[in-house]
């Protein structure tokens, strides 16, 4: 099996209408219903499809007789393109904020034993001087938190201390 190069992505001029039918696929199942929810014909979605397969020379999804399941392949195609075009949205977000007069945003993961107390009196202090400033909270549990910050899923994580020593961190 040969390997991926790194820029894979560049050089095949990946398309973010295949990232978006990998995760409409996904959600789905089923090709005819993805091409439906992405506003193309079902044989334009089976072609997308089978260019992304090229590309990285793997079958993502497994046709069955009811409907489609990803392979293993797909299962991190799927991830990542969950990532990418949540990112793009993220940015988009942020760009309407600095836009609008706002000087940013702030995505902030924490635990929920913190959210109530803690985060309620540290969001009010940064706010205070920054009313612009736009923060959102992501409640999950340390090990989540943890992962979307190893992700850039958020910018700030506030997690149990025994979590940070399971990943070598104090």
């Amino acid at each position: 099996m040969t390997r991926t190069p790194p820029d894979w992505f560049i050089r095949s001029r990946l398309k973010l209408r295949q990232l978006r039918l990998i995760v409409v696929l996904d959600e789905a199942r089923n090709l005819r219903r993805s091409a439906e929810l992405l506003g193309t014909s079902q044989p334009a979605a089976s072609k997308l499809l089978r260019e992304i397969e090229a590309m990285l020379g793997v079958a993502l999804f497994e046709r069955r007789p009811r409907g489609m399941v990803p392979t293993a392949y797909g299962e991190i195609m799927v991830r990542y393109a969950h990532v990418v075009l949540d990112g793009l949205g993220r940015a988009h977000e942020e760009l309407d904020a600095v836009r609008a007069g706002a000087t940013g945003k702030v995505v902030v993961g924490s635990i929920p034993s913190v959210v109530a107390d803690v985060m309620a009196q540290a969001l009010a202090a940064l706010h205070l001087g920054r009313s612009g400033l736009l923060v959102s909270v992501r409640v999950e549990t340390s090990d989540v938190v943890l992962a979307l910050l190893r992700n850039r899923e958020v910018d700030v994580a506030v997690a149990l201390r025994a979590a940070l020593r399971v990943l070598g961190r104090t």
